[in-house]
């Protein structure tokens, strides 16, 4: 693996919904945290949505909780397709 960054896959979420989340592996953040990021984009990977941090990005912990997180809309369970 010699070259390759470790990323993880993590689900991400507020008040408007969650998202799935491919992250690097070298952030200090805990299940529960509420976090900021910076330079991250939404990219769609084998037709669904996902975010992403750039390679500028970071991630920070908010200086505001996440009081509730909507997990009844995944923004990534849907399919997004191109329109022809």
């Amino acid at each position: 693996m010699a070259g390759r960054a470790i990323k993880y896959r993590c689900v991400l979420g507020d008040a408007t919904g969650v998202s799935n989340a491919f992250l690097p592996h070298r952030i200090d953040i805990q299940e529960g945290d509420s976090i900021v990021l910076f330079n991250a984009r939404a990219e769609v990977e084998k037709e669904h949505i996902e975010i992403q941090l750039g390679n500028s990005g970071r991630i920070e912990i908010s200086r505001k909780p996440v009081d509730k997180i909507n997990e009844e809309f995944n923004l990534s369970s849907k399919a997004w397709v191109p329109m022809e």
